[in-house]
């Protein structure tokens, strides 16, 4: 989406399948870690979600959501899922 955003739909999942998907992610994320000239790099993903509402009427209301969704993980201490 962005330079350090990306989306995933997931068609058909509900917020419990979607959370247990974002968990999955996030704890793959973290237990990664990166070598560059002999110093090691640890790094965490933020995970926003948002679900398909009835009065969804295009892509971008969901993504606005997910959006702020992601903002508010980040101000919460980042390396966390929100929806």
């Amino acid at each position: 989406m962005g330079g350090e955003e990306f989306i995933l739909l997931l068609p058909g999942a509900d917020i419990k399948k979607s959370v247990e998907i974002g968990e999955k992610i996030r704890k793959t994320v973290e237990e990664r870690k990166i070598k560059i000239n002999g110093k090691t790099i640890n790094y965490t993903v933020s995970i926003g979600i948002a679900q398909m509402k009835p009065d969804d009427t295009d892509i971008y209301s969901i993504l606005h959501r997910a959006d702020k969704m992601l903002y508010v993980a980040k101000r919460s201490g980042r390396n966390r899922i929100v929806y």
